[in-house]
């Protein structure tokens, strides 16, 4: 599978590819790209999980908050704050009060306003 590559590269162009197309092949193929051990692959994943809108899963997207590396969290502040889900809003919160990237608590901080303003029992993703 392309998103297992060696070359980062190729992997993170697979997995973004693969958000766009959608469907549960491409989940499947985030999942494993998701795991990669380079950042760049992960970045693609946090990014694209975007795309997927309302199939996007919601472990994937909070492993991607959970990420060691600051350029997943980033991205995937970004795309909790697209998706909109109650779900997200307790690890937007401790990012924007702990994480050690002062723009990354700036960029939660906004988040967490947004996802605030979800009603209690907001419908949640897959």
């Amino acid at each position: 599978m392309i998103a297992e590559a060696t070359d980062p590269l190729k992997a993170a162009k697979a997995a973004y590819a693969a958000s766009l197309i959608g469907g549960l092949a491409a989940i499947e193929l985030l999942r494993v790209a998701a795991r990669h051990h380079d950042p760049q692959v992960r970045i693609a994943v946090a990014d694209g999980l975007k795309n997927l809108a309302a199939a996007a899963p919601t472990d994937l997207v909070m492993n991607a908050l959970n990420d060691p590396d600051v350029g997943v969290r980033k991205l995937a502040l970004s795309t909790a704050d697209r998706l909109k889900r109650a779900d997200f809003a307790q690890r937007v919160a401790e990012i924007a009060k702990a994480d050690p990237a002062e723009h990354l608590r700036s960029a939660a901080t906004v988040t967490a306003k947004h996802l605030s303003t979800l009603a209690p029992g907001t419908p949640t993703g897959p």
